[in-house]
């Protein structure tokens, strides 16, 4: 026989205790844990939700989104690390020259939109304005 170098010392392993047959399958694991509420992830399984009703849940941008300047325009202009006016003069300046600026703007509000310039506005900017709507 070949060497190629390497030897093996066959070291003795600790017997395992034979598997018991409970608790194998999920139905006995979830009948062992009583209660499904408690496996993490339970909500999501047998719920007979496929990929586009998932998919359905998540926010997408509105209609009117598409083909106006910001949706071709750098991202970083519009969700800046500060919102001062040095950062926010680009988002500002594209959004002056929108058509549906305004539209931008209610779909912020009524989405209490946290962040990034929407509508030519900071979000500083549209927390003063619920305020204002709230107070009058």
């Amino acid at each position: 026989m070949r060497s190629n170098g390497f030897y093996i010392e066959s070291v003795p392993t600790r017997s395992k205790p034979a598997r018991s047959r409970t608790g194998n399958t999920i139905d006995e694991k979830k009948q062992a844990i009583g209660s499904t509420s408690t496996i993490p992830g339970s909500n999501l399984l047998n719920r007979n939700r496929n990929v586009s009703d998932l998919l359905a849940d998540i926010p997408r941008p509105p209609d009117w989104h598409e083909g106006v300047p910001c949706s071709t325009a750098d991202p970083d202009a519009f969700f800046p690390t500060h919102y001062n006016d040095v950062q926010t003069a680009d988002a500002k300046r594209i959004c002056a020259a929108c058509d549906v600026r305004t539209l931008c703007l209610q779909w912020a509000l009524d989405n209490r939109e946290e962040h990034g310039v929407l509508g030519g506005t900071t979000p500083r900017d549209r927390q003063r304005i619920r305020k204002e709507q709230g107070a009058a």
